[in-house]
């Protein structure tokens, strides 16, 4: 009797293992979704990679920064207008002819110093010095004008050409004619930084 069911036992076995066998095979993987997860886990490597390769050729960021920066300042530089012009160097001659008493004292300044920071939103130090040296006398007592004629100047009305020497400088040049000074040629560079003034100023008499 034990060995007809051992024997029966046996061949049931063997009879439902390929099933078995076949079942197991097509059974799901329990989490598919880690596979995935494991390749996506190498994306900050590719990242690390990549940014170590943008460090070894910084240059190329400094180029970018540098072009950005310089179409920046080409387009925030205001046009050196012919209103703008006349607007400097009317302000120009303004403050170098200060009111004076009888005595030829400057009322409102009392040193070359003071009257140089006056030029400040419309000439450079150099340039304001310049003329202020010619006209001006620093006593004791006060500051006083040279008196004599006004130096050659800038004729809103007439003709005079735009030369631009670079993104942020332009010179303009004019022919004139008076009866005191005769012919002369007078060049104004202008250099913008924020603002427009004037940063050197030549004068030819012929």
């Amino acid at each position: 009797m034990k060995k007809i069911t051992i024997s029966v036992i046996t061949t049931l076995v063997i009879a439902f293992l390929p099933y078995f066998i076949f079942y197991y095979n097509q059974a799901p993987v329990d989490n598919p979704i880690m596979e995935v997860g494991v390749n996506s886990a190498t994306f900050p490597d590719v990242e690390k990679e990549e940014n170590r390769k943008s460090s070894d050729h910084p240059s190329m960021f400094v180029s970018a920064q540098v072009q950005t920066t310089t179409l920046q300042e080409q387009e925030n530089t205001e046009e050196l207008s012919h209103d703008v012009i006349v607007s400097i160097t009317d302000k120009f001659m303004d403050t170098l002819v200060q009111e004076v008493d009888d005595h030829y004292k400057v009322l409102l300044f009392h040193t070359k110093s003071e009257l140089i920071e006056a030029f400040s939103s419309i000439a450079s130090k150099e340039v304001a010095s310049k003329y202020i040296d010619i006209y001006y006398q620093e006593k004791e007592n006060g500051l006083y004008i040279i008196a004599t004629e006004t130096p050659p100047w800038f004729e809103k009305n007439r003709i005079y050409e735009k030369i631009k020497l670079g993104d942020n400088r332009v010179k303009v040049t004019q022919s004139n004619q008076n009866e005191i000074f005769g012919e002369y040629n007078i060049d104004l560079e202008f250099t913008y930084s924020n603002e427009w003034k004037l940063t050197n100023i030549t004068t030819i008499k012929y």
